[in-house]
């Protein structure tokens, strides 16, 4: 599949959802989630809708240093759907006012071959699914399976793998200016 499209909202200062646009309520009607379309979310804090202490975490960092710096901040995520695999471009743009616009490109998708289960794995497996690459911690290894586990063992914690906090600490250090430069790796842990 090459179909583009880029979903956006907006947060308050607060970060309350004052807006969605682009492809927001078709994305979510393709997706089975009515319950994700503008009207169900805006008003609501964007809190509400991110599963994981640690991912909250993670994106609130990232949401402080955007409106700290003022500057646009990037990375790439995956998106799955239980036979696609999707990976998506978030571009956070900070405006005045502390508000922030999110837009969510998708940049790929594929559909799987095969409907694969992950029942296979259950001696090692522990439902820990990063929330930015989607790989599984099986054993202790972060691992991509692009599998479907089944329902009784679908990710119980989402958190974010040692690769993707890596990568945004890199990001944000990249888009610093060299004479402020602030350390924030010991943030995104």
């Amino acid at each position: 599949m090459s179909v583009k499209s880029t979903s956006r909202y907006v947060l308050d200062n607060a970060n309350q959802i004052a807006s969605v646009g682009g492809d927001w309520d078709r994305f979510a009607i393709e997706n089975d989630a009515p319950d994700a379309m503008a009207g169900a979310v805006i008003g609501h804090d964007v809190w509400d809708f991110v599963t994981g202490l640690e991912t909250k975490a993670y994106l609130s960092r990232i949401f402080f240093a955007c409106r700290m710096d003022m500057k646009t901040f990037q990375l790439l995520y995956r998106c799955d759907a239980p036979e696609v695999k999707r990976l998506f471009r978030m571009k956070i743009y900070p405006k005045a006012g502390g508000e922030l616009l999110l837009e969510h490109e998708l940049v790929h998708s594929r559909k799987s071959l095969a409907h694969h289960k992950v029942t296979n794995f259950t001696d090692h497996y522990d439902s820990t699914r990063c929330s930015v690459c989607c790989s599984f911690l099986i054993g202790s290894n972060w691992i991509d399976t692009f599998a479907i586990p089944e329902e009784r063992y679908f990710a119980k914690s989402y958190v974010v793998c040692p690769e993707c906090r890596k990568a945004a600490a890199d990001q944000l250090r990249a888009e610093q200016d060299p004479d402020d430069v602030i350390d924030l790796s010991q943030f995104i842990k």
